[in-house]
């Protein structure tokens, strides 16, 4: 089994003991708990519904906001580079998450229309 004990617990939810086996059942269930506690799967499911155009359609703009953050936002000086990269990583993350996920979606209803 393996075994992480240098990830601290994102949430009181998983325990306080320093090892976890994130591979075990019970591991999981005490995650999706700790997740639907702070509101992520019902934010799952509100992405999950909308339309995969609308979600590719919203990951350009993003793309673009980087591209103008990486462009705009000079580079003299060490803290303006780490305001780029943490703008641009961001919006880029975001983005790319969005257009992955109208792809799986799209995936999703093709698997569903085929049964």
């Amino acid at each position: 089994m393996l075994r992480y004990g240098i990830i601290p617990p994102l949430c009181t939810c998983l325990g306080s003991h320093p090892t976890y086996d994130y591979f075990s059942t019970t591991s999981c269930l005490r995650l999706l708990n700790c997740a639907e506690d702070l509101g992520l799967l019902s934010l799952l499911e509100n992405v999950s519904s909308t339309s995969p155009a609308a979600l590719a359609s919203a990951s350009l703009p993003i793309f673009l906001v980087v591209v103008v953050a990486v462009v705009m936002i000079s580079d003299d000086s060490d803290g303006l580079v780490a305001l780029q990269v943490v703008v641009a990583g961001a919006l880029g993350v975001g983005s790319v998450g969005l257009f992955i996920g109208s792809v799986v979606s799209v995936v999703l209803d093709g698997l569903q229309g085929a049964n």
